[in-house]
């Protein structure tokens, strides 16, 4: 079966954000819910308090998994897929005409799925949504960003956007928390 053939799903940008949002907003009513317990007697909200902190924890849980693997880890296998995709076609950006007209149309090919390939990785390119991910998702996204840069992404408005973040974040390497302590703790 052609790669081509096989599209990798990723999910729409809009309803990432709703869901993210919608995250946001749990975040804070369990930040207030737990205020509100906290300034009470602690014998008798103790198993309330123990709840809440149990709901805590897979909230934060959940969303650095949907956000890991639902959303980021998509987008790359996406982007690494067109990336294959257009090697198979061989496209050198620089020079697309020196060759007969079949091999031409053949790179224009390469380069536009390149370019398509650009186009979804900027979608996840965003600093705190690569290190509010797991570790492993931060690994594969410089993994695609070393495969990018081979097969000629430099040259696309969006690497600019790419490369910022990717030098942020192994800038900010070693400090890194876990990705669902960071995102609770802003």
């Amino acid at each position: 079966m052609s790669q081509e053939n096989n599209v990798i799903p990723i999910p729409d940008i809009e309803i990432v954000t709703t869901i993210l949002n919608n995250y946001k907003q749990l975040k804070n009513s369990l930040t207030e819910i737990r205020t509100v317990l906290n300034s009470q007697e602690l014998d008798t909200l103790k198993e309330s308090s123990n709840q809440v902190t149990r709901l805590i924890r897979q909230v934060q849980r959940t969303r650095c998994d949907y956000l890991s693997f639902d959303v980021i880890s998509p987008y790359l296998a996406r982007t690494e897929q067109l990336i294959f995709i257009s090697k198979i076609n061989k496209p050198d950006v620089s020079s697309i005409l020196t060759f007969v007209p079949d091999q031409s149309i053949q790179k224009l090919r390469g380069i536009e799925i390149l370019r398509e390939a650009s186009s979804i990785f900027a979608q996840v390119a965003d600093f705190d949504m690569i290190v509010e991910s797991h570790s492993s998702v931060r690994k594969q996204f410089f993994n695609v960003y070393d495969k990018f840069q081979e097969a000629g992404g430099t040259k696309f408005e969006e690497f600019k956007a790419i490369k910022t973040v990717a030098d942020q974040v192994k800038l900010k390497h070693a400090t890194i928390v876990p990705c669902e302590e960071r995102w609770w703790g802003k």
